[in-house]
């Protein structure tokens, strides 16, 4: 009896030391009714059911925080006071951060580029997890980031998800995550087909897409689904059954795909081919294409026709960067437009000057819209066309005053509440003292009057110093079609006209070179 009195007394006397000198740490972090392994909780690390164990020495202040990938746990941290003796179980649950995915999917259209400096750098790349698997290769999941993730500057595999994915991330602020899927030079008639060897992958690389985001800490929740392909069914067997391949596609996406999109059926916007004459079998692809609104709900198509100067290559499969954002943005404001949240399809662009000038000076505007704005004040705005891609110039009154930058290059204009930042900033200083002119003679500045004219039209320019000068018309591809003055000219004003009844009508640019300044101005021929 007294052997058993000196036991339980011992035992109760190493219970106490233990509950003194340190507190056992238990607990489990769960996922889905599962564990959730690979966690850190303090000096332990969770096993493959979630649970983890460690004495953690009594009497301090310590407070528990889980962090694994993007995960979100619950409670966020658990606290343990120096006063604690005992410790139960400290139980995390996990969650996944909901994504909403687009899925992109096609043939090698939907990917290559031959100019990646087009591409705008946007700091919301970063934010947007982006798998990829393209040509057999799976790339994996990263994110839209920085083009080098998938190891390609150059025709690479990334393309119009660019600008698709930065306009719909405004919509949907940090929640938004990409797919895309797909492989070059394949038909949908015959491999995208049910049971085809193109669709087989890409069910297997979509599971592995799924996958990968579950293992992330992400939850997919689809919203749409974005196709473009057709090139290689322009031939005589599979042209004549497009239409249906391509109706029935549809459907099997939305079988494939959860619908989690604010419209009855999941979105599916596709791209209409570019039109190419020497293609005799295009047409029913290209009807079929744009007929898909009549025989599926929910569905859209966008004409990409305006793309054509910017190919790369003569199949017209392959663009540059500045088409690539183009349809990119087109998709997104046709999804937009498809679920009800339609956006202003005309861009604005604003500049902002930092300057103490004391006269007006020009904002010159070359490229897919040419005018030259008269500016007075810090700051100016003007509409753009969307997609324009543009050359901004301060044309200032003096040498005296320098801009930095001196070009601002716009490769496509898009509606600046799709990026995070749309102004655009030239910073105006004063270079030496300035020395003053005379007030009536102003640099450079010239009109044309009538304008719009017809047969004729005077154009005036002044020239503040003695200078060799040039003006010449120019017809919108950029050919010179007529020059007016061309060699040294004496300081002053000259009205100089133009007879144009010699050339059809239409738009033309009067161009001024004097010294290094050049300006421009648009002449409307009324013939």
């Amino acid at each position: 009896m007294k052997k058993i009195t000196v036991f339980l007394i011992i035992l109760f006397m190493s219970v106490s030391l233990f509950a003194i000198d340190s507190l056992h740490v238990y607990g489990r972090v769960i996922l889905d009714t599962a564990g959730l392994a690979d966690v850190k909780i303090g000096p332990a690390v969770t096993d493959s059911e979630g649970y983890y164990s460690f004495k953690l020495p009594a009497g301090t202040d310590t407070t528990f925080i889980p962090n694994f990938k993007s995960f979100i746990f619950s409670p966020v941290s658990h606290e343990i006071s120096a006063s604690d003796t005992v410790c139960d179980s400290m139980n995390f649950i996990a969650s996944r951060q909901t994504k909403k995915i687009i899925l992109i999917a096609g043939q090698s259209n939907t990917g290559f580029n031959g100019s990646s400096e087009f591409f705008i750098s946007d700091e919301v790349d970063e934010q947007i997890p982006y798998y990829m698997a393209f040509a057999g290769i799976e790339h994996g999941l990263d994110v839209l980031g920085p083009i080098s993730n998938f190891g390609v500057y150059n025709w690479g595999n990334f393309g119009f998800e660019m600008l698709l994915a930065r306009t719909l991330f405004k919509e949907y602020t940090d929640s938004l995550a990409v797919m895309k899927i797909g492989w070059g030079g394949t038909s949908l008639v015959t491999q995208w087909c049910e049971h085809g060897d193109i669709w087989e992958w890409f069910r297997e690389m979509y599971e592995h897409a799924i996958d990968s985001m579950h293992v992330e800490g992400y939850e997919p929740k689809h919203i749409g689904f974005f196709w473009y392909q057709g090139e290689s069914d322009r031939n005589l067997e599979r042209s004549s059954v497009y239409a249906d391949s391509l109706y029935h596609f549809v459907d099997r996406i939305r079988e494939l795909l959860p619908n989690d999109s604010e419209v009855d059926s999941l979105p599916f916007v596709c791209v209409r081919i570019l039109w190419n004459p020497a293609s005799i079998y295009e047409e029913p692809v290209r009807q079929a294409q744009m007929d898909i609104i009549n025989n599926r709900s929910y569905t859209a198509w966008v004409d990409i026709d305006d793309c054509d100067p910017y190919r790369v290559s003569e199949d017209n499969l392959h663009y540059n960067g500045i088409a690539l954002n183009r349809i990119g943005y087109k998709l997104a404001t046709t999804y937009l437009d498809l679920i009800g949240h339609p956006v202003d399809s005309i861009a604005t662009v604003t500049i902002d000057l930092n300057s103490e000038i004391d006269s007006s000076f020009i904002l010159s505007v070359e490229g897919d819209t040419v005018f030259n704005n008269f500016v007075t004040t810090p700051s100016c705005q003007f509409p753009a066309k969307l997609g324009d891609s543009l050359s901004l110039k301060l044309l200032l009154p003096t040498r005296d005053y320098v801009s930095d930058p001196e070009i601002i290059t716009i490769p496509f204009v898009y509606d600046p509440t799709a990026i995070l930042d749309g102004a655009y900033t030239f910073n105006v200083h004063i270079k030496t003292e300035i020395v003053s002119y005379k007030d009536d003679i102003n640099p450079l500045l010239y009109e044309a009057y009538p304008n719009p004219f017809n047969p004729s039209t005077t154009i005036r320019i002044s020239l503040p110093e003695t200078t060799d000068a040039e003006l010449s018309i120019y017809n919108l591809q950029g050919k010179k079609v007529a020059t007016i003055i061309n060699g040294p000219m004496q300081n002053g004003f000259y009205n100089l006209e133009w007879d144009a009844r010699a050339y059809p009508g239409g738009l033309y640019i009067a161009r001024l070179t004097a010294g290094s300044e050049t300006q421009q101005i648009k002449l409307l021929f009324l013939k």
